[in-house]
């Protein structure tokens, strides 16, 4: 039991003491300061309401801020089509496609500096 406790110890030290970082661990400093920068602009429908949200829980945005320097622009488009159908006329089984454009702009000069696109099927 003793050596147990001494090999996670040692375990625990050695993994401190090389700059080990847990990888989903909350931003802070300066990566959240340049997140808070990015304007999310409106997306359309309910999901895209539901996306916009999220994004701006992890950004860090709650309220217009004066020192925004980019707008990220999504175009979200959301189908989705039944695939099973139960006796009782419910949908068991559904087919969700799910097409995502990122566009980040500088938003003075109006510059894209990044486009991804993104299809779920």
């Amino acid at each position: 039991m003793f050596a147990l406790r001494l090999v996670v110890f040692c375990l625990l030290f050695g993994l401190s003491g090389c700059g080990f970082r847990p990888l989903y661990q909350i931003h802070q400093g300066a990566i959240l300061d340049k997140l808070r920068m990015v304007k999310i602009s409106t997306i359309e429908n309910r999901e895209g309401q539901i996306l916009h949200n999220h994004l701006c829980q992890m950004f860090g945005i709650h309220d217009h801020i004066s020192t925004q320097k980019y707008v990220l622009k999504v175009v979200l488009n959301y189908n989705k089509k039944p695939l099973a159908i139960s006796k009782s006329a419910s949908t068991v089984e559904e087919s969700i496609y799910l097409d995502v454009r990122y566009t980040l702009s500088h938003l003075e000069s109006g510059k894209r500096n990044f486009l991804y696109t993104r299809v779920y099927p």
